[in-house]
């Protein structure tokens, strides 16, 4: 057993992070189901480290933890609230065996960005789109779970993480041009 002091820290080297909820709504917008979350898993290949984050069962992922996913999966039930860890577990598990046993191999694909390239990324691009005045100072982290869910469905690759930092960059050191050059010209 491997031991982080935070959940950024553990699922910095995953590609593809797949959290589970029984709530809905908020920020938990379009949640997959199970045997839409193992068909993705599966078009991923082989190549890719995937992660399945459970919550306790008392009260589920909150939404900071939320964040680290690209998919939300939602597993319906009849009138309980919630399942139990364990049986959720397995009917994640078992959906993605289903899926792996009828179309194999996987796709020979190469990895997507990792966690930790795309935490770097969003930090980034929040920075910038703060200097911008885009985002509310009071909550961006609103606004970068639309940024967070639009990257997540495009499903990133490291260059493509670099070139989307590498605007953020760009984008930086043109709005701290500009306001010194408005500074300049009072």
């Amino acid at each position: 057993m491997t031991v982080h002091s935070s959940l950024a820290e553990a699922l910095a080297p995953f590609h593809y992070v797949v959290g589970t909820t029984a709530r809905l709504g908020g920020v938990r917008k379009e949640p997959v189901t199970p045997a839409q979350a193992a068909h993705k898993i599966h078009s991923l290949g082989p190549a890719s480290r995937i992660a399945l984050l459970f919550g306790p069962e008392n009260r589920g992922l909150s939404n900071d933890e939320l964040r680290f996913c690209q998919d939300t999966v939602h597993i319906p039930t009849a009138s309980a609230s919630s399942l139990n860890l364990a049986q959720a577990v397995l009917i994640l598990c078992y959906e993605i065996l289903l899926i792996h046993q009828k179309e194999w191999p996987p796709p020979d694909k190469p990895p997507l960005a990792s966690s930790f390239e795309l935490e770097g990324m969003y930090q980034h691009l929040m920075e910038a789109l703060l200097m911008m005045d885009f985002l509310d100072e009071q909550n961006p982290e609103h606004w970068m779970m639309s940024l967070r869910r639009f990257f997540s469905r495009i499903g990133l690759y490291s260059h493509e993480v670099r070139m989307v930092r590498g605007v953020c960059r760009q984008l930086k050191w043109f709005v701290k041009n500009q306001r010194n050059l408005m500074k300049d010209e009072q």
